[in-house]
């Protein structure tokens, strides 16, 4: 089961971050795009390590499920970065719009998805429990780092592209 875990993670990966390329146009978002969507995986099997949760066909789910949301909230904000980097703000205030305009929309569907998986964990299914507490945490740290390291990614790229010497 690990190792189709791993194949299959491998695969989506690849394929999912090849569809943000392509639909971006640009490897630097890319290359920030990476971060807020291993955090919530790291998340996940850091829980399942500390609180010592099998890898079962439910728990299996989890990377997928988490990695499917993640990524559509990392390309929502990613793309209104780039509309506003097109219509003429800096990285900075660029990144700052992008909070205030695309941040309340995804804080709102990441605690409507907490929700709906923490309600799964009085489950007297213990996989389906565990579905619930590692799908609504990898969700929740997924919103952290779309909303906090992305903004600081691009933040500090900005900061280092002004004081490289041309």
């Amino acid at each position: 089961m690990l190792t189709t875990q791993l194949t299959s993670y491998g695969l989506a990966f690849l394929l999912i971050f090849t569809a943000i390329a392509v639909g971006l146009r640009s490897p630097s978002l890319l290359l920030m795009s990476i971060l807020p969507n291993l955090m919530p995986m790291l998340v996940m099997f850091s829980l399942m390590a500390w609180l010592l949760i099998p890898l079962n066909t439910a728990t299996v789910m989890v990377a997928s499920i988490s990695l499917g949301i993640a990524v559509d909230n990392t390309v929502h904000f990613l793309n209104r970065y780039r509309q506003q980097r097109v219509a003429g703000d800096a990285p900075v205030e660029a990144a700052e719009a992008t909070i205030l305009l695309v941040g309340p929309g995804i804080t709102i569907s990441t605690i409507t998805a907490c929700i709906g998986f923490y309600a799964l964990i009085p489950s007297a299914f213990s996989p389906i429990s565990h579905l619930g507490l590692l799908s609504g945490s990898a969700v929740l740290a997924a919103l952290v780092a779309n909303l906090l390291f992305l903004p600081a990614t691009i933040a500090l790229s900005a900061r280092r592209a002004a004081n490289v010497p041309s």
